[in-house]
């Protein structure tokens, strides 16, 4: 028999940053209650999604390299398997 409380299972939650920073401060805040991953640019961001389709949630800046937040989310919601995913934006004006 399978003891485990389906209520007390943590969600996924993916953290796109490109700043090490702002994604520890994230990871800190939600890692008591959620599994966190992290990715630093929107190609990452589409190859995690892909491969964690328990995904509860993404967190993301707008500003990253390589592929910004904007075109990453584009991407994610033209995709009937990615559409439904609820994002959070985030962005830091002037953030070194």
């Amino acid at each position: 028999m399978n003891n485990v409380n389906p209520l007390a299972r943590k969600g996924t939650i993916l953290v796109a940053d490109d700043t090490a920073a702002m994604r520890l401060a994230v990871r800190k805040a939600l890692e008591h209650d959620y599994d966190i991953i992290e990715a630093e640019n929107g190609l990452q961001v589409l190859k995690l999604v892909a491969q964690h389709p328990e995904l509860s949630c993404l967190i993301m800046d707008l500003t990253m390299p390589l592929l910004d937040g904007f075109k990453t989310t584009y991407i994610l919601k033209a995709n009937f398997t990615t559409y439904h995913l609820p994002i959070i934006y985030s962005y830091q004006p002037n953030c070194p």
